[in-house]
């Protein structure tokens, strides 16, 4: 669910989801700065304000493997607040052009995103709190008609009793 609000150039929206065991309900805000980029108007700065409350099931296994009964808690309730920073230089194609009417697609340029998260009890917790900070650099290169090239470095650090369900891996968690 995502609305206007309180002006065009921000957005609140409310989310349901279910990963790993998790089930999120997130409320959040969001703020859009747009830059001129040659004749194009670009979507280049977001920054957003969250709050998110996990309900955490029982795991016994995480990605095909068993999970050692200590090694990090695996149910209750995390209470986070979630900050988020998007750069994003890349200009989009134009929306409800269909892709044949393009001969290449405009999507190229780089890609900041920067997150940290929050998770104590003073938030309503059941589980140990825990602090984490993401950040991923993607540039795209254009090589050729219709193709692109993504290189992409991302990584993270965390404090504190982490649950498996907001554990970075590399090259991501099965979904």
């Amino acid at each position: 669910l995502r609305n206007r609000f309180p002006v065009p150039s921000m957005t609140s929206s409310l989310s349901l989801s279910d990963r790993q065991g998790a089930r999120t309900v997130s409320l959040e805000t969001s703020l859009l700065l747009r830059e001129s980029h040659q004749q194009y108007l670009t979507p280049a700065n977001r920054f957003t304000l969250g709050y998110n409350i996990a309900f955490l099931e029982h795991l016994t296994e995480f990605n095909g493997e068993p999970i050692p009964p200590d090694f990090a808690p695996t149910t209750g309730r995390v209470n986070s607040i979630v900050l988020r920073y998007l750069r994003d230089t890349r200009i989009p194609t134009p929306v409800g052009a269909p892709l044949s009417v393009l001969a290449e697609p405009l999507a190229y340029g780089y890609a900041l995103r920067l997150e940290t998260e929050f998770a104590a009890r003073i938030l309503g917790s059941t589980a140990p709190g825990f602090q984490q900070v993401r950040g991923e650099v993607s540039d795209y290169l254009r090589l050729w008609n219709q193709t692109l090239l993504q290189l992409r470095l991302f990584g993270g650090w965390s404090a504190g009793t982490l649950p498996l369900q907001r554990t970075s891996f590399v090259g991501g968690a099965d979904d």
